[in-house]
């Protein structure tokens, strides 16, 4: 399988898995599944990891149609990434801790990246900004409990 499938594959696989994560919450609120982020205000870190989470999910719904093999610089998707990119970025004025701080602002640089690339019609650099977003997202968790 080419590298470049295999790559928009794992970020409309990352982008889905998201989704089915903040869509299965077993009937708990956000913030009760989330556990704060060591020295950290609860109710401020918990409240932004689940807005990060929310953010995401709606990045999967919007994107569940969307095939990267088919339309890999797809302009509305790439709008899509690039607005969630920029509400993380709002996000960030209520975190209290570095940790969580760190995971929110990777992860708003990756997905700007990757819709940047897209716009761009860089494939190499679309590849590489997936591979930071799965990093970045794999951070998030950890910080957030998730």
């Amino acid at each position: 399988m080419p590298r470049n499938s295999r790559a928009w594959r794992s970020v409309a696989a990352l982008v889905l898995v998201v989704f089915i994560a903040c869509a299965c919450g077993g009937g708990q609120t956000p913030a009760a599944r989330i556990a704060p982020a060591p020295r950290s205000t609860p109710s401020a870190d918990a409240y932004t990891c689940a807005s990060v989470q929310a953010l995401l999910g709606h990045l999967a719904v919007a994107t569940t149609h969307w095939s990267p093999a088919q339309h890999p610089f797809d302009r509305s998707i790439a709008a899509q990434i690039h607005s969630t990119s920029l509400s993380l970025q709002k996000s960030l004025q209520q975190v209290r801790t570095v940790a969580v701080e760190r995971a929110v602002s990777s992860s708003a640089k990756a997905f700007d990246a990757v819709a940047t690339a897209m716009t761009q019609k860089k494939r190499a650099q679309v590849n590489s900004a997936i591979t930071e977003t799965q990093v970045a997202f794999r951070t998030l968790k950890k910080v957030c409990g998730a």
